[in-house]
């Protein structure tokens, strides 16, 4: 009644056009706190072993992080484990004490992490064995999920939108592997100052926009459940991977681990 001309109006349309793009300074600050979540679950891939528990991995993850100058994380570290990994993270915040599994050989761990550093976020994931080794199957899985990835990257360029990459995601997924790739709004977010900056999936891609990349692979059949995210910069001339410091390929994260 104060303001009786005053219109309610969605302002998401425009709070995403203003966030999307990155100045040359966020583009920096974004690289830095890509570059500490790279080291961080590098450090904290240093005690994946057999006996670990879920929570302490994620505790490693956030020292290391603090270590690194960050001020905190942007959300709780999802480390999901063996039969947890194949749960959603929406799923296993729903129940307080599920997300403390204690790791065993044959399992894989799966990190979805991110620090926070001057107030902007990051968000990376990898899948390591625990024993130090993938098996055949499980190595065919990250493969998979990788390849899917690194296609969608390799077609990112100023002016297709995402909604074009969905379309790269699902025809570089097998039709025999569909039921198990997860590429939800189309495979990711955009990302700044929090990992839920709104997104147009039908915008043109400009220069200075940044997102993820992350094709979740759920097998139930073979109880199999993979990861891969990376945070990607839209360049002039394509895509720059801003958490290229983490390896991508199963035998380089299984180096990562102690294996014991």
């Amino acid at each position: 009644t104060t303001r009786p001309t005053a219109r309610i109006t969605n302002a998401f349309e425009a709070i995403a056009r203003v966030r999307s793009v990155k100045s040359t300074a966020e583009i920096d600050a974004m690289r830095r706190v890509a570059e500490l979540t790279a080291r961080s679950i590098r450090e904290a891939a240093g005690w994946v072993t057999s006996g670990v528990d879920e929570r302490t991995l994620g505790g490693h993850f956030q020292l290391a992080c603090k270590r690194g100058g960050s001020q905190r994380v942007p959300f709780h570290p999802i480390v999901k484990s063996g039969p947890n990994s194949l749960r959603p993270w929406r799923v296993l915040t729903a129940h307080y004490d599920r997300r403390n599994r204690r790791m065993e050989n044959g399992d894989l761990v799966i990190f979805d992490v991110g620090c926070e550093l001057d107030h902007f976020v990051s968000d990376v994931g990898r899948t390591f064995p625990v024993s130090g080794r993938f098996s055949p199957e499980q190595r065919r899985a990250l493969e998979l999920s990788t390849s899917v990835s690194a296609a969608i990257i390799v077609a990112v360029k100023p002016g297709i939108t995402l909604l074009d990459l969905q379309e790269v995601a699902d025809s570089n997924i097998p039709n025999d592997q569909k039921k198990y790739m997860q590429t939800g709004l189309y495979f990711g977010h955009h990302i700044r100052l929090s990992t839920g900056t709104p997104v147009l999936t039908d915008e043109p891609l400009q220069p200075g926009m940044i997102f993820t990349v992350e094709p979740w692979y759920y097998n139930h059949d073979d109880q199999i459940s993979v990861f891969i995210e990376d945070a990607v910069l839209v360049t002039e001339t394509g895509a720059e991977v801003l958490s290229d410091d983490l390896p991508r390929r199963p035998e380089e994260l299984a180096k990562l681990v102690p294996g014991r």
